[in-house]
């Protein structure tokens, strides 16, 4: 097998040989850094206006949208089923749940009720870590603490 050298390292190097005739550069990561870097720098010097093109674009699509704002709001009057289709998908996406004003859940009053209800049955169905039946302190109102074994 023929050697090479390195440009980066000036070392010698056996080419990998599924590649033999296309590799110049040895396996050192520090070489196959310094080559990636280059040709990297060779290809955005070659296509300099790439980036720009793709903001051109970006720009291009806001400008369609705003010239041809009536063009949607046609199709969607003239094709229900997508009209449907579009709702169902962004519900799912949202969770379901049609949301009002900053993030507020429609129903909070109702919501309330049910976490109350939910504490409340979690006080009565907790049971006492020094009995097996429920402690009474926990429903009372009062702030007496229950009587537990420091962990």
């Amino acid at each position: 097998m023929r050697r090479k050298r390195c440009p980066y390292c000036t070392g010698l190097f056996i080419p990998d040989t599924r590649v033999r005739s296309r590799q110049k550069v040895c396996r050192k990561k520090e070489c196959q850094a310094k080559r990636k870097q280059k040709s990297q720098r060779k290809w955005s010097e070659k296509h300099r206006d790439y980036w720009g093109i793709h903001q051109v674009k970006g720009e291009s699509r806001r400008a369609f949208r705003a010239e041809k704002a009536a063009y949607m709001r046609e199709y969607r009057w003239t094709h229900p089923e997508y009209v449907k289709q579009d709702n169902e998908r962004r519900n799912r996406r949202r969770g379901g749940e049609k949301r009002t004003g900053k993030g507020a859940c429609r129903n909070q009053d109702e919501r309330f009720s049910q976490i109350k209800e939910i504490k409340r049955l979690v006080v009565e169905l907790l049971p006492c870590r020094n009995q097996d039946v429920i402690c009474g302190q926990m429903t009372e109102k009062k702030r007496v603490p229950c009587h537990l074994p420091a962990p």
